[in-house]
């Protein structure tokens, strides 16, 4: 079993709403692969230390991020007296699709039957219990595998924001959710790519025809009246074409190690940006030799960086990691 799942819990906001993006993305992924984030990698440090601290019946750590999620866990299992309890626990939903499966960072059962479902996020994007699908799935999988229930109660533990989120699962929305997932193969079968502002973290969205539509938007003139509805619409699309702008200039980036020749537009370094240290000032006129000299040759911070050189610069100015811009090839 790999790594990751075709249909990966964490995604499946996304996939739910337009299921053919995953095969859109795979191709990316094939294409042009990622390289872990330094987020990823300490995420997957902290949960480790948690899981570690759990299996071993110990609710508290020095890491403070990993001790207000212990201390979460701790108050949740007295309040809901829970005896029963799974510790990053691989959960497959098979049943649903044959190569879906995921990790529950914590499943347990209270006294009262219900189904406990957690996940610790280590994110600063501020996440939410409410019809959340990724937890859903896991819910799914803990009634295939482990048991079913009745009551069920979602949680996300946020140290990085200081917030948590409780939600107990509505049968309504349920019932959305095995609506859209029997609907799921007809649209990945017909390619049925749906736009909205599930768009904003797919990768393939700069190749899909569906995005451009809804970054178009309305041509509505905002000097006519205006609906809320409509208003929160435009915005959806301004936030979504920056984050594709962002995407852009990284495929420009990587292409520039090719052997490839641009053809209209091209990534340029700006290089990194020079900024003096607090108190700079200060400490830089005690290597010139008068008020003037500092006054003409050494308040450009430019002119500054180039006279002050070695040891001299050190304290005095640091450079900030470099930029790219995309430019028109003339």
């Amino acid at each position: 079993m790999s790594n990751h799942s075709f249909f990966a819990p964490s995604s499946s906001e996304r996939w739910l709403e337009c299921p053919p993006s995953r095969i859109l993305e795979t191709s990316l992924e094939t294409l042009f692969p990622q390289p872990t984030r330094a987020e990823a990698t300490l995420g997957t440090e902290l949960h480790d230390i948690a899981s570690k601290c759990l299996n071993e019946n110990v609710f508290e750590s020095d890491n403070a991020i990993v001790d207000f999620y212990l201390k979460y866990i701790k108050k949740l299992i007295d309040e809901n007296q829970i005896t029963e309890f799974y510790v990053e626990k691989k959960i497959s939903f098979a049943h649903i699709f044959a190569t879906g499966f995921g990790t529950a960072d914590f499943i347990g059962y209270g006294k009262d039957g219900t189904l406990h479902i957690v996940d610790f996020k280590t994110g600063q994007v501020r996440v939410s219990a409410v019809k959340n699908t990724q937890l859903c799935f896991y819910m799914f999988g803990a009634w295939k595998n482990i048991k079913s229930t009745n009551s069920n109660t979602f949680h996300i533990v946020q140290p990085s924001t200081k917030s948590t989120s409780v939600w107990k699962v509505e049968g309504s929305w349920l019932k959305n959710i095995k609506y859209k997932i029997e609907n799921m193969l007809n649209d990945m079968l017909t390619l049925q790519l749906k736009s909205g502002t599930h768009c904003k973290y797919c990768r393939a969205k700069m190749f899909c025809p569906k995005f451009k539509t809804f970054i178009d938007g309305t041509h509505k003139s905002l000097g006519q009246s205006i609906s809320y509805e409509e208003l929160d619409y435009l915005w959806d699309c301004v936030k979504l074409a920056k984050s594709l702008e962002k995407e852009l200039i990284n495929f420009y980036i990587q292409k520039l190690s090719s052997s490839e020749k641009p053809l209209k537009y091209k990534a340029v370094c700006e290089g990194g940006k020079l900024e003096w240290e607090e108190g700079a000032f200060e400490k830089a006129k005690s290597h010139v030799m008068s008020e003037y000299l500092f006054e003409t040759k050494l308040k450009n911070i430019k002119t500054a960086s180039n006279i002050l050189e070695g040891n001299h610069r050190k304290g005095l100015i640091k450079e900030t990691s470099a930029t790219y811009k995309i430019e028109k090839i003339k």
